[in-house]
């Protein structure tokens, strides 16, 4: 699978794949995190090395973050991989109970 060149700092929306992006949980997660560390934004993106609109766009959910910044981001907020994907992960296995 091939994707067309990506915003700032991650994968747009419309082709993110489901493991990528599950939804606005993580956009929600991310700005949760970032706020309980007391962190604006221009200092999240200077922690991650990205710029301020990258940050932005992801608690917009307008983009994803790669998934370079996804690593980079659960150290930078002291949060899991897993955490971080908490919401997706019992939405999916919801699907899946209720597939049987």
């Amino acid at each position: 699978m091939v994707f067309p060149t990506k915003p700032l700092g991650g994968v747009s929306i419309t082709e993110a794949p489901p493991f990528i992006f599950g939804g606005c949980m993580l956009k929600d997660k991310i700005r949760h995190e970032r706020r309980n560390l007391a962190l604006t934004q221009v200092e999240l993106a200077d922690l991650m090395g990205v710029n301020e609109l990258s940050v932005r766009n992801w608690e917009r959910g307008k983009c994803a973050p790669s998934m370079q910044h996804l690593v980079k981001l659960s150290l930078v907020l002291n949060v899991s991989l897993d955490e971080m994907f908490e919401e997706e992960r019992r939405l999916l296995e919801n699907e899946s109970d209720n597939e049987i």
